[in-house]
């Protein structure tokens, strides 16, 4: 899809955004000029109900916020322009940090509050390879948090960086003070991309590491087992990849990709998936070719593996709100039967089958590790199969 600005002439190629919601996809990219996003949007709507979870009250958020920090013209500013601002700041000043204590002093309690009152979106998880009490969780718009005791305490890492938004995190497991963040919202853009960074010294201090690619948002980093120095990155603009720990990085294929993972017994063989379409790698994300057999793509999709069977693959796809199918491969990722496309489990009610929910916006599956017939998938609520 190529979107120009009305400033910049006509489009080669126009979607049809009356019929679908592709500002979802314009909105997280950064290239995309912030009124064509705006007049996709729009266009979406006319005459439409609002319904929801469909994605427009998030969509005016995101708007209200863009608004302020565009430029002129619509184009927006580069992701990391704040914090290459703040360390020129920092070349003539001195630094801001840590000087003020801050005492929360509430509101603790909201009236009447509907929903989970207090809680985030959660976008990522890790695990010390040594030490089981010690866990990392990296929120999308809230930062990294780290937790000493096996969750009942917790304090954030990176207060001091330029973008809250953590997505991804990976810890070294040879040296466990060695992680890697990948930055921004990848589900609604609530926070800037600035690609990977790195920690050498177990969160304390912060350096970027997204040499050759740059400012983008990555939801998923993958270390191969074999060598720590070997990282694979999903992100907004293409699955990238580190033989160096993360000093370089190279594109080995475009696209908007939300999830990655190695084959169990086999970490040649890589999966992945961008716009609701499968991928598979056999020479360890180097080159990729699209899964087709016995898949009918969706808009978005979730990869599950588990130990307990290394040939058993899932593939859950959505529409732009609903559940569409679930494809299950007991050949290693070859091809896939569809298992079943109901009830709607990315709904809102636990126990409903309508139309609606927000799969565009939350979405994961995960397979029992003892299992492979227990499957757990995550919209809304959590749903589970054991068929």
């Amino acid at each position: 899809m190529i979107l120009l600005s009305s400033g910049q002439g006509v489009s080669a190629q126009q979607p049809d955004t009356a019929s679908y919601p592709y500002w979802i996809e314009m909105m997280q990219d950064h290239s995309v000029n912030f009124y064509d996003v705006q007049r996709a949007f729009n266009t979406y709507w006319k005459d439409r109900e609002i319904t929801r979870g469909s994605g427009w009250k998030p969509f005016k958020r995101w708007e209200y916020m863009m608004q302020a920090r565009i430029n002129p013209d619509g184009t927006r500013p580069d992701d990391d322009h704040v914090w290459k601002e703040y360390y020129a700041y920092l070349q003539n000043h001195a630094s801001r940090e840590n000087l003020g204590q801050w005492v929360n002093l509430g509101p603790f309690t909201v009236p009447l509050a509907r929903g989970y009152q207090g809680l985030g979106r959660i976008s990522a998880i890790a695990f010390d390879p040594f030490d089981p009490n010690l866990i990392y969780i990296g929120a999308p718009s809230g930062g990294l948090w780290k937790s000493p005791d096996y969750g009942e305490t917790w304090v954030c890492l990176t207060d001091g960086l330029p973008t809250l938004g953590v997505s991804s995190v990976v810890i070294d497991f040879n040296n466990p003070d060695v992680i890697y963040i990948g930055t921004g919202d990848q589900d609604h853009g609530d926070a800037p991309g600035l690609g990977v960074m790195k920690s050498t010294d177990g969160g304390l201090t912060w350096f970027m590491s997204n040499n050759g690619m740059d400012n983008k948002t990555v939801g998923r980093l993958i270390m191969y087992p074999g060598d720590p120095g070997i990282i694979l990155a999903a992100t907004s603009g293409g699955i990238y990849k580190t033989i160096d720990g993360g000093q370089n990085w190279y594109r080995t294929r475009s696209g908007d990709h939300k999830d990655l993972l190695f084959k169990v017994d086999d970490p040649m063989t890589v999966f992945t998936t961008a716009a609701g379409r499968l991928f598979k790698s056999t020479d360890m994300g180097e080159s990729w070719l699209q899964v087709s057999n016995g898949i009918i793509p969706g808009s978005r999709g979730a990869i599950g593996v588990t130990p307990v069977d290394p040939n058993v693959v899932y593939f859950l796809t959505t529409t732009s709100s609903s559940y569409k199918g679930i494809f299950r491969s007991e050949d290693g990722g070859d091809s896939f039967t569809l298992m079943s496309t109901t009830p709607n489990i990315m709904s809102w009610g636990c126990n409903d089958s309508s139309e609606g929910g927000q799969a565009w916006y939350d979405l994961d599956i995960a397979v029992d590790e003892q299992d492979a017939n227990t499957v757990y998938a995550g919209g809304v609520n959590c749903f589970k199969t054991t068929d």
